[in-house]
């Protein structure tokens, strides 16, 4: 993370929380006021829906959830793609 503008990815409770939370952030993307454990963020996290597939943000969140949160689990194809319909 970078302090006041993007948060820390470790231990994170966007990444070892809810992965459809995760998901969402990933194919939505964020701005605005953050906290992340106690400390607040301002940035903006860009949209990656229309860039990458179902398949390719699975395995980036799959990808930041085994490396970030240890033991928070795989995102698999179809979570991503019921996200994407919600």
């Amino acid at each position: 993370g970078v302090p006041g503008s993007f948060p820390p990815l470790t231990d994170s409770e966007y990444v070892k929380g809810d992965p459809k939370r995760l998901a969402a952030i990933l194919l939505n993307g964020l701005q605005g006021e953050l906290k992340v454990n106690g400390a607040t963020y301002n940035s903006q996290m860009p949209a990656w829906k229309d860039s990458y597939n179902d398949e390719e943000i699975a395995a980036v969140a799959t990808y930041i959830r085994t490396k970030f949160g240890p033991n928070a689990g795989k995102v698999d194809k179809a979570l991503v793609e019921g996200v994407r319909k919600e």
